[in-house]
């Protein structure tokens, strides 16, 4: 995708620190397991998420898989950005920073293509186990959501980031904190 002229607009940063989505990732967490754990003991009991966490803790099966599962979770964000924003791989980047793996997209992104392929990672590895863990009644599922849905903290926290943004604005990611910067058309602001 041809980077569009931007001299004109305005720049509005939405970022956040990597300590600071990190510390504010852990608060995340816990919410997530709290507010999804009760429902899950309160319909198939206590006893049914020991022993899927006794199962799941098995470190040579689980590291492999959340290992696998970021590298899906990265791509996730490469492939929707390339496909809903139109951008082309020349302009994706891999990487881990403070032991945070991420992916970044070198070039603007129409708004709602950088917000979707920000949230996709989170919705199809972890919101979608969750909740299909929760309904099924498979523990190994219910904890992959969690664990995936917690990952996706950060991704929470930069959508939290864009809530005001206007529809008309573009995004370039932000090369070194946790979120973007806005471009804002004049007409739009």
């Amino acid at each position: 995708m041809p980077s569009p002229e931007t001299n004109d607009m305005e720049r509005r940063d939405a970022t956040l620190s990597m300590e600071k989505a990190n510390v504010l990732s852990l608060v995340l967490m816990a919410v997530v397991i709290f507010v999804a754990g009760l429902p899950y003991v309160g319909i198939w009991g206590l006893e049914a998420l020991v022993t899927a966490l006794d199962q799941t803790t098995g470190l040579l099966l689980f590291l492999p898989l959340l290992i696998v599962g970021i590298i899906i979770h990265e791509g996730i964000h490469a492939l929707s950005w390339k496909v809903l924003g139109g951008v082309s791989w020349e302009h994706i980047k891999f990487g881990v920073k403070k032991m945070t793996p991420y992916t970044h997209c070198t070039t603007t992104l129409p708004l709602m293509a950088y917000r979707w392929g920000t949230a996709l990672p989170g919705l199809i590895l972890g919101v979608l186990p969750l909740i299909a863990g929760l309904l099924w009644g498979s523990g190994q599922l219910f904890i992959w959501g969690i664990v995936f849905t917690s990952a996706a903290s950060g991704d929470a926290m930069v959508l939290w980031l864009l809530r005001d943004a206007p529809s008309g604005a573009l995004v370039r990611d932000h090369p070194s904190e946790v979120g973007c910067q806005l471009l804002i058309p004049a007409d739009s602001a």
